[in-house]
């Protein structure tokens, strides 16, 4: 499962948002 944190660093270098995020397993 995913951990819970506030946002990532995405591919684009922008912060993106958990629910914006691709699913990572």
């Amino acid at each position: 499962m995913e951990e819970e944190v506030p946002g990532f660093y995405g591919e684009s270098g922008k912060k993106e948002n958990k629910l914006s995020r691709p699913h990572r397993k």
